[in-house]
């Protein structure tokens, strides 16, 4: 009997402890295999109602099982949890972005929610498996084209900052929000809404915008993080937007209100991908319950000087990043600005 643990903050409702709920889900479908929910941070009660009543789950008071595995997101750190006698450890990432030193991860095995991720810890000299998620059946309603309304939603959290400009620009277009919302509210607006957008920063493969599509929204991301790898967000080009040009943007998300029955059309393939994820993860929860990684590889001289080069294109990288956003917030304010007190 193989045997996992899984550590997840149980403090509140995300994509990410819905992702590792799905996981121990699929862990408990593979015969010879158990897995367990370990919650740290506090135990929110909902939990019981959005994940309990959906996934095949239970928690164990300690991460320590007898030749348990221990599977640990990566916003979490490894170095206080040790992997029984016969078990490994697996840090999961479930987003692109590294929050712990490199010591951290030395004895870790690692899976990638995204290929995004998979590139920058790869870049870094660690390899690992694939393990995604995928969108909860409830999403998958097949909103009839007739009953969408001339609506754009929007991430009103990772957006907030662009679609602001946005609608500075075009204070006419009538858009919503999606920010501190239940289940059902969410589900209720993207149902009415012809268009999505999502600008936040991709650190992986973000929830809504699938879900907007599967409820029949046209999706447009920008460019950043996972969103600029086909792989994990598979959408149409014209539907991907430079947010630099802000106006450009902005007109092509108008455009599609008038253009919504094409380019709902157009994003068929990317509904079926969509729907196919479930599968697809339960392939690979498969591939990782029956996995016996070799031990992590040693640190030589080869893999120090690919540490060293990963390490310079991450900080150029990080560096570009900080200057697009310190673009973005300059040019944000001088639109307040010109809005509040006109053009001098």
């Amino acid at each position: 009997m193989r045997k996992f643990v899984i550590i997840c903050p149980g403090g509140f409702i995300t994509g990410g402890p819905e992702a590792l709920h799905q996981l121990c889900h699929h862990l408990n479908q593979v015969p010879g295999v158990e897995a367990w929910m370990h919650y740290i941070g506090g135990f929110d009660e909902r939990l019981v109602d959005e994940y309990w009543s959906r996934y095949d789950v239970q928690a164990v008071p300690s991460p320590a099982s007898d030749g348990a595995s221990l599977i640990i997101p990566s916003n979490v750190d490894p170095r206080g949890y040790e992997a029984s006698r016969g078990g490994s450890k697996w840090l999961w990432w479930l987003a692109g972005k590294r929050t712990l030193p490199l010591e951290a991860l030395g004895d870790c095995h690692h899976a990638f929610q995204s290929h995004y991720a998979r590139r920058l810890l790869e870049r870094l000299g660690y390899g690992g498996l694939m393990l995604t998620d995928y969108v909860r059946d409830t999403f998958d309603a097949g909103a009839p084209v007739g009953a969408k309304e001339d609506l754009i939603a929007y991430n009103g959290t990772k957006s907030a900052l662009h679609m602001t400009r946005i609608r500075l620009s075009w204070p006419q277009l009538p858009c919503v929000p999606i920010r501190g919302m239940s289940h059902d509210r969410v589900r209720a607006v993207l149902e009415r809404a012809k268009v999505y957008v999502d600008f936040g920063p991709h650190p992986g493969r973000d929830r809504m915008p699938r879900e907007a599509a599967l409820l029949g929204c046209v999706v447009f991301t920008n460019r950043d993080g996972a969103a600029g790898v086909h792989e994990d967000v598979p959408l149409p080009e014209e539907l991907k937007v430079d947010t630099a040009d802000i106006r450009l943007a902005a007109r092509r998300v108008r455009d599609a209100l008038g253009a919504y029955e094409r380019l709902h059309a157009a994003l068929e393939p990317y509904r079926q991908w969509i729907r196919a994820q479930r599968d697809t993860f339960a392939a690979e929860a498969r591939a990782l319950a029956l996995a016996d990684p070799p031990p992590p590889e040693p640190w030589d001289a080869e893999r120090m000087a690919r540490l060293v080069a990963g390490l310079d294109a991450e900080s150029i990288d990080m560096g570009k990043s900080l200057d697009r956003r310190t673009d973005d917030a300059m040019a944000f304010a001088i639109e307040v600005e010109q809005a509040r007190f006109g053009p001098r």
